[in-house]
């Protein structure tokens, strides 16, 4: 009898000769020819399908990375929206706002932002700033407004510090001694100033000074070194004829101090002429006259005429020409209106005629 590992064998055997058998009966070279038309076909279908793949992922990697790079765009911008909400405005913004609160007379926020500014721009290396001189230089003024002066006088040393305009702050430095009536240090600083300048320039800063340095001189009864300091900016040349006006009228000032009113009088006339022509009304052009050729929103202009006009009429008086100045004085009120001091005057000068 067969075991069953021998029928196994057998099978296996019988199964083996039929394959054999159907090899030989199968047509071989159309096969091959099927079957490598087969292979190939198949090998440009894969191949298609990787390019489509590669091109895919490619396209694939490009949207990533512009969705990245959209991200980090939002992220820096939503983050520093966030910084700026938190951390409060920056130190440009800070400037502006001092500077607003500045012109609306807002002086004590306005010094508040400037220093808010400094601190956010911060100086570790302790290098000159443009940034810092000009925000110094805006706090200062607002110091000014506020009669801080000693402030005032340390901020514009600051200024210089930051690469500010030294000649300037020297300049203003001077103006806020004159204003405290230190009028050696007034008269230093204005001097070191104007010893700085560079042949036939005048730095901004340059007429306040010399007016309140001659100013302090004046109410300190020192009216020689007063005088000396209008008569060498008179003598510069480097004066236009509303500052040499200016100073004409403070040199009358000096001279009414010395009780020489003849020869304030005629300072004082020289003052009215060289304004004047300056607004192009022409050489002894009547009160009125003047007036009317200075534009209304020129206060500066308008306010040194009512100036010199009225220290004419006190010239007048002093130097007992009482008719005189009484009309001149009613001239004044005629042309700028009502003035409680000029009408005192007249009802002064009527009594002194009646005498």
């Amino acid at each position: 009898m067969m075991t069953a590992a021998n029928r196994e064998t057998a099978v296996l055997a019988v199964q083996t000769v039929k394959e054999v058998s159907n090899m030989g009966n199968r047509p071989v070279n159309r096969s091959r020819r099927s079957a490598g038309r087969g292979r190939y076909s198949s090998g440009r279908s894969r191949s298609s399908t990787l390019r489509r793949r590669r091109r895919n992922r490619r396209l694939k990697n490009v949207l990533i990375g512009l969705c990245c790079i959209l991200l980090v765009v939002l992220l820096v911008f939503g983050v520093g929206k966030l910084v700026e909400r938190f951390a409060g405005p920056g130190k440009t913004q800070l400037r502006k706002e001092g500077i607003e609160k500045l012109n609306s007379g807002d002086l004590e926020g306005a010094v508040a932002d400037f220093d808010q500014a400094l601190e956010k721009a911060g100086n570790k290396s302790n290098k000159a700033s443009a940034f810092n001189a000009d925000v110094l230089w805006y706090r200062a003024e607002a110091e000014m407004f506020l009669a801080d002066y000693e402030a005032a006088s340390h901020t514009y040393d600051l200024v210089a510090e930051q690469g500010g305009d030294k000649i300037s702050s020297l300049y203003m430095k001077a103006v806020c001694a004159g204003k405290l009536e230190d009028k050696d240090q007034a008269v230093s600083y204005y001097r070191e100033a104007l010893g700085m300048e560079k042949e036939g320039v005048r730095s901004p800063g340059y007429e306040e000074a010399l007016i309140a340095a001659g100013s302090a001189c004046v109410k300190a009864q020192d009216s020689e070194t007063a005088k000396s300091l209008y008569e060498e900016a008179l003598n510069s040349g480097k004066t236009g004829e509303k500052l040499e006006s200016r100073i004409y009228n403070q040199l009358g000032l000096c001279q009414m101090a010395e009780e020489d009113y003849e020869t304030a009088a005629d300072t004082f006339d020289k003052g009215y002429n060289a304004l004047i022509t300056g607004y192009k009304a022409g050489t002894g052009a009547e009160l009125d006259q003047a007036a009317a050729a200075i534009p209304k929103e020129d206060t500066q202009g308008l306010t040194l005429l009512k100036e010199l006009a009225y220290n004419k009429a006190v010239c007048l008086e002093y130097r007992q020409q009482y008719r005189q100045a009484q009309a001149e004085f009613e001239t004044y009120i005629k042309v700028f209106g009502d003035d409680e001091d000029a009408r005192h005057e007249i009802d002064f000068l009527k009594t002194r005629q009646e005498e």
